[in-house]
């Protein structure tokens, strides 16, 4: 049989650090707009396939293609999303308007007569060559566009997971979210616990965050305020973090190289517990909450 207020404790601090996780992805998500690291690694990547580019990234012959300007609105910026049927209509496109309909002689040609850089053309070629007709010729491209694009996946994530963690340091150092005395405070403190297990049934019942880009989704700034707004209530209602909450009892004396070691131990629990992500918590909170008994209502069918 499970002691109830083991689970309390448990699900009070699968609370915190799911707010703490979403108040982090949504704090990566600003950052990485204001870095513009998708564009980035977009840029890259489409200047090393193409080539003739420069240090500032895509060549700007792709970038002034009307169908790719169309996703930017400026000329010397790159979109933050490109997907496959796109690049490849583009690349079409800076051949001749009219590739589509040629036979792979006529667009060879073509190739070879256009003012597209050599390295390029000589991919294009090389492709063409590989492919019966242009429909195969627009799916090797395609193809290749998607292989390249897993790999600029991959080297995406690994900043985000590296922003992640930067930013879960700083968020929780500097608001002194400290797993150990949070737990110490579930585990002496009844009213807090069951506050806390209020707290958690809420945010179950009011589900996982849209993902990105759905029209239900809040701006990350939005959803940065509202978690933050989360952690403050919840420091009102006695949950011990921030520093201006803090007291000593130690105050006007040294203090014991215990208590450092608590508190590093304590940010870091959180700082790791954080950077696990948002689904991650989410779904163990949910899974604790049911063992517990109390868990959110079933939806209305």
């Amino acid at each position: 049989m499970f002691n109830s207020a083991v689970l309390d404790i448990l699900i009070g601090l699968m609370t915190i650090f799911l707010i703490v996780a979403l108040a982090v992805t949504a704090l990566s998500e600003l950052v990485s707009q204001w870095l513009s690291m998708r564009a980035s690694g977009l840029r890259r990547a489409l200047t090393a396939m193409l080539g003739d580019g420069d240090d500032k990234g895509v060549p700007h012959w792709f970038l002034d293609l009307p169908i790719v300007k169309a996703m930017t609105g400026a000329q010397d910026s790159a979109p933050s999303y490109l997907d496959r049927q796109t690049f490849s209509a583009a690349l079409l496109m800076a051949v001749d308007d009219g590739a589509i309909s040629k036979t792979p002689a006529e667009l060879d040609a073509a190739i070879a007569a256009s003012k597209l850089p050599e390295h390029t053309r000589a991919l294009l070629r090389a492709f063409l060559k590989e492919s019966v007709d242009v429909a195969q010729f627009r799916a090797n491209l395609e193809s290749w566009f998607d292989k390249v694009m897993d790999r600029t996946s991959g080297w995406y994530k690994r900043r985000i997971a590296n922003l992640v963690l930067v930013l879960s340091g700083f968020l929780v150092v500097g608001a002194n979210i400290d797993t150990i005395a949070i737990g110490q405070a579930l585990y002496g403190d009844p009213e807090f616990r069951a506050a806390m297990v209020k707290q958690a049934l809420t945010t179950l019942q009011d589900g996982p965050p849209p993902a990105e880009g759905t029209s239900a989704a809040k701006s990350p700034d939005q959803r940065l305020g509202q978690y933050q707004g989360a952690l403050e209530d919840l420091r009102a209602g006695g949950l011990p973090i921030g520093w201006h909450s803090m007291t000593l009892a130690t105050k006007g004396q040294e203090l014991h190289w215990s208590w450092y070691l608590s508190k590093v131990a304590g940010w870091l629990i959180t700082i790791f517990a954080a950077s696990l992500g948002a689904p991650f918590w989410f779904d163990m909170l949910s899974k604790i909450a049911n063992i517990r008994g109390t868990g959110p209502k079933p939806n209305k069918s």
